[in-house]
């Protein structure tokens, strides 16, 4: 069985693209991923902070997200924005 498994792991390795890139394109591109998913984890951190009721630090952690290019962050920041959850209601600040 453990065999099966390698050529499965073999198989697919194989299908993978071989182009080659630099150290500094293959740095740029973990420092992107790495903005990506570090921005993924602060928006869902914040959801759970503001369904145990810490609307202040789900704001920090919604503000740091969408500093790093999360939509849904933005998204979770004007809802509170426009109905004044956690924040005085601004609707500037919703747009």
């Amino acid at each position: 069985m453990p065999h099966q498994e390698e050529d499965k792991l073999e198989a697919a390795e194989s299908e993978l693209p071989r182009e080659r890139v630099s150290l500094e394109e293959a740095s740029q591109e973990w420092e992107r991923l790495t903005r990506h998913f570090t921005s993924v984890v602060q928006n869902q951190a914040g959801v759970h902070q503001a369904r145990a009721g810490h609307l202040t630090q789900a704001l920090g952690l919604w503000h740091k997200a969408s500093v790093a290019g999360s939509a849904a962050a933005n998204f979770n920041m004007a809802v509170c924005y426009e109905n004044g959850e956690g924040v005085e209601k601004n609707m500037q600040k919703v747009s």
